[in-house]
């Protein structure tokens, strides 16, 4: 019985490891794209964007308030 119970707590530890690194790969890729968004809307070929901390600020009041925190300006 304890040998089964050990490898069902390895099966279970293991998937979790899978499912963290596979969100971590896919918040990752949503922030990339969510700034790549940003700087293809905003600066369209310029060298710097005119948006600063105008543009950062409301999409961050907007996207906190729909989604919760973990889009601030930063």
């Amino acid at each position: 019985m304890e040998a089964i119970l050990n490898v069902i707590h390895q099966i279970i530890a293991q998937a979790r490891e899978r499912v963290a690194t596979a969100v971590n790969h896919e918040r990752t890729l949503m922030y990339w794209q969510i700034g790549q968004v940003i700087v293809e809307e905003q600066q369209q070929g310029a060298e710097r964007a005119g948006y600063k901390e105008y543009l950062l600020k409301n999409l961050s009041q907007k996207l906190v308030a729909s989604y919760g925190d973990g889009y601030s300006r930063r």
